[in-house]
């Protein structure tokens, strides 16, 4: 059932279509195609995996209730990527505004770093090790990255979900790479940075649906 959907020739602007015809089951289709997709933006802004389920729901919930503002000019992709971005940044400056003045001056670092760890749902350490490396570089950098190498974003897709020039997309993303080149480059591919398997994509499909359909 899930391959199915997963593989389903209709388009994002068809499905949507449908979706603001009556047809709510169908959001599936959206949820499944960009879960990967939203599940390493989260990650990138140093999520852990709960909240970034948590953030990917509230996207898609979002999404859908103002699907019919969406006037397909920029790529679904692209529109999704926005919202998400905009509330894990909104959920980072929550968990700031939330930590306890004890843990201010010398062990702030170490606090928000304990709260950033991520639970890495991955099989391998050389998973692990690129995770980790694409995670020093710093958030401008990380996201251009992201997008253009392992989402295949093309530079005008990438300038307007971050609300840059596409100048700043190749200045940011020859950046990156230089940054990464010693310790990420000579391991990465494209499909194995920050995995998200058909478990977790069930548990997102299932709480936006029940949200949507209540």
């Amino acid at each position: 059932m899930e391959q199915n959907l997963l593989n389903n020739t209709l388009t994002d602007t068809e499905v949507l279509a449908r979706v603001l015809a009556g047809e709510t089951g169908l959001y599936e289709i959206i949820i499944r195609r960009h879960n990967p997709l939203l599940y390493k933006i989260g990650r990138s802004y140093g999520l852990q995996h709960e909240d970034v389920q948590d953030v990917m729901q509230d996207t898609y919930i979002t999404g859908y209730e103002k699907l019919h503002q969406f006037q397909g000019k920029a790529q679904l992709s692209t529109w999704l990527t926005r919202i998400m971005i905009n509330k894990c940044i909104y959920k980072m400056k929550r968990r700031v505004e939330n930590i306890p003045l004890s843990t201010a001056g010398e062990n702030f670092e170490e606090h928000t770093a304990a709260t950033l760890a991520g639970k890495f749902p991955l099989q391998t350490e050389l998973k692990r090790i690129m995770e980790l490396s694409l995670e020093k570089l710093p958030e401008p950098y990380r996201m251009v990255f992201l997008l253009r190498e392992t989402e295949n974003f093309s530079v005008a897709q990438t300038a307007e979900a971050l609300n840059i020039s596409e100048i700043n997309v190749k200045v940011r993303l020859n950046r990156a790479k230089a940054m990464l080149r010693q310790n990420l480059e000579q391991w990465y591919t494209r499909t194995d940075i920050y995995e998200f398997n058909l478990k977790y994509c069930n548990q997102v499909v299932n709480a936006v649906l029940n949200k949507i359909t209540n």
